[in-house]
């Protein structure tokens, strides 16, 4: 008996230990917190979004440099010469200085890879684009987990703690009953037993919610005096439409990694015909003017004669053919890696559509399973309720067992903590369902935060 004595007031000791750990933990920080704040806080300190972003516009550049392939370039180039000329007759010895100068406009006519290259950038931008906006979808549901884990955790906790303030009760009962020679030795030792596994429960369970505020405060880089819990009035409904099918045609339409990977497919199309296109002839048209002497356009130098200028300008304008021949393997090299990129991007695209749409089945299933499930735990709440007094009067009189009374308070308990992760997993499925089908934004963080106590 004062061995158990002792053993209780250990127990006590660490769960004000580590309730104080806790509270600690969520001293100091923001006055509140909802589903939005929780996004907003993080979202201002997350490096990956930063670095989505970046992506981004390092994407955005491809654009501007590939049109520069079908823009005019300009080039100019110049020179200075000194010239000397020995053995002339008579053993003399010429020389000169010489400047000369051009300017060249090209404009391409038909350079087909370049334009393959431009086509090609403005998709890989749009993808980039839209992985952005998937990401960012990413990060809204993980502000979404992130924060009820943490209501899971505590809601857990309290069941748990509630749980074993009755069963403490009833314990401390027994031991009176034992003491006047009502109870058995027996029923007092199962007792203690689950009021011991009902302990350490508590002990886990405690440690689950210090592990889960610490995420979101990793998450967020922000303490909070306390997450508010989201409201018995959140609506619990069925999806709709309450067609499967229709939400895997909105999925297959608007999910926006789909969409993503559909471009992915689109620019590697576009990049294999660059490179096929690599084989055909390409087109210029080329103005040079051209400032110079003899030396430079090489006509014949008579020194000391007439014939030799030197101030010669020169005007063209020309239509350049190129056709390609060999290129020593290169093209059809870079032919067969456009080959497997589409391969490849094909693939992944193939894969992510059997995904969205198996995701897009679980979910609803997951909602329209949630939504039966929670009206049916919300009744065993209260039979339970009803049978944990029915066997408590049972047991008073004398024709109950201490065991079918326990373990009528531990289904009360376990009915508990079942209705409240049912409940906050409807919540995610829904969020999850939004996602798969591309419509989830931050309005739906504020929809959720409607019904947020306290706020």
């Amino acid at each position: 008996m004062f061995k158990n004595l002792i053993l209780e007031f250990v127990m006590r000791a660490i769960y004000f230990v580590m309730g104080s750990i806790f509270y600690c933990s969520l001293a100091t920080g923001s006055p509140y917190i909802g589903l939005y704040k929780t996004y907003q806080d993080a979202s201002s300190n997350n490096p990956d979004i930063s670095a989505s972003r970046s992506e981004l516009n390092v994407s955005q550049e491809e654009i501007p440099q590939a049109m520069a392939g079908l823009l005019p370039s300009l080039s100019a180039e110049g020179s200075f010469s000194n010239t000397a000329t020995d053995g002339l007759q008579n053993d003399q010895s010429l020389k000169r200085d010489g400047t000369d100068y051009k300017l060249t406009l090209n404009q391409p006519i038909f350079r087909a890879d370049r334009w393959f290259r431009y086509f090609g950038a403005k998709k890989r931008v749009d993808q980039a684009l839209l992985k952005l906006s998937a990401e960012e979808q990413d990060f809204i549901m993980k502000s979404a987990e992130t924060y009820i884990t943490v209501l899971v955790s505590r809601d857990e906790l309290t069941a748990i703690s509630n749980e074993t303030e009755a069963l403490n009760k009833q314990l401390i009962q027994v031991r009176q009953r034992y003491i006047i020679g009502i109870a058995t030795q027996a029923e007092l030792y199962q007792a203690q037993a689950i009021v011991d596994a009902t302990n350490a429960n508590k002990i886990a369970s405690s440690r689950k919610l210090q592990d889960a505020t610490e995420d979101l405060y990793t998450f967020t880089h922000v303490h909070y005096d306390n997450v508010h819990s989201i409201s018995e009035r959140f609506p619990i409904k069925e999806p709709f439409p309450d067609s499967v099918e229709r939400w895997i045609d909105g999925a297959l339409q608007n999910n926006l990694k789909l969409q993503a990977s559909l471009q992915d497919v689109s620019a590697a199309r576009d990049q294999l015909d660059e490179y096929k296109s690599q084989h055909l002839p390409s087109v210029d048209m080329v103005a040079q003017i051209a400032h110079g002497d003899n030396d430079s356009f090489g006509y014949t130098n008579q020194y000391a004669s007439t014939q030799y200028r030197d101030h010669i300008e020169q005007r063209s304008l020309s239509i350049q053919l190129t056709i390609p021949i060999f290129s020593g393997g290169a093209t059809q090299s870079k032919v067969r890696e456009g080959v497997g990129r589409l391969s490849i991007s094909e693939d992944n695209l193939a894969s992510l559509k059997w995904q969205i749409v198996s995701s897009t089945r679980n979910f609803y299933r997951a909602i329209t399973t949630e939504t039966l499930q929670l009206e049916v735990l919300r009744q065993s709440i209260l039979s339970n309720r009803a049978a944990v007094k029915a066997t408590q009067v049972g047991y008073d009189i004398g024709t109950g067992s201490l065991v079918d009374l326990l373990n009528a308070q531990r289904q009360l308990y376990q009915a508990i903590r079942n209705y409240s992760s049912t409940r906050y997993n409807y919540i995610l499925d829904t969020l999850h369902l939004k996602q798969v089908v591309g419509t989830l934004s931050t309005d739906d963080l504020r929809s959720v935060d409607q019904y947020i106590d306290n706020l």
